[in-house]
């Protein structure tokens, strides 16, 4: 056999082993980063499932705090429409004025202050008897006095029955 054919065989054989050595570095290279993406992926998944675990936690706290909120404005409500009763019914009966015409009736008219609560616009403040033919011209008669430009509210007329004892 010729030394040339030899030679360019043995560098064949030595280039086909340096390409071999090459692929399976390759392929170990390969296979490292596919077994450290997947760990970066199991990694990640733990990870999204702890935030989703936390996400469904931190939903039933504001379902269960919404529904306490609620509860409280609730009784809250409650609570300052208990008061303003309480007021209007602790507020002083005021006799608007004793002129009688025949036909007239006693009305109860509350009146009160406008507040700085936007939820709560007007505070009891006085109930006034006032001596009308109507329920209209009550409020009308009591509007004439304290009128909603000086910060009063007045509330509906509610007829009364008979003339209140003197405080004594």
């Amino acid at each position: 056999m010729d030394p040339v054919i030899v030679f360019s065989l043995i560098l064949m054989l030595g280039a086909l082993g340096v390409a071999a050595f090459m692929v399976i570095k390759s392929l170990k290279d390969t296979k490292r980063e596919i077994e450290t993406a997947r760990r970066h992926c199991e990694k990640l998944s733990r990870m999204l499932r702890t935030v989703a675990r936390e996400s469904l936690r931190l939903r039933h706290a504001l379902l269960d705090e919404t529904a306490r909120d609620e509860r409280l404005r609730t009784e809250c409500e409650t609570i300052e429409q208990a008061i303003a009763e309480f007021r209007q019914h602790a507020a002083p009966l005021v006799v608007l004025d004793e002129r009688k015409a025949l036909g007239d009736v006693l009305w109860q008219v509350p009146v009160g202050r406008v507040s700085g609560n936007p939820d709560r616009a007007v505070a009891p403040w006085r109930t006034f008897l006032v001596w009308a033919p109507n329920a209209d011209r009550a409020r009308r008669r009591v509007i004439m006095r304290y009128s909603d430009a000086e910060g009063f509210g007045v509330g509906p007329a509610t007829e009364r029955a008979d003339f209140p004892a003197p405080a004594s």
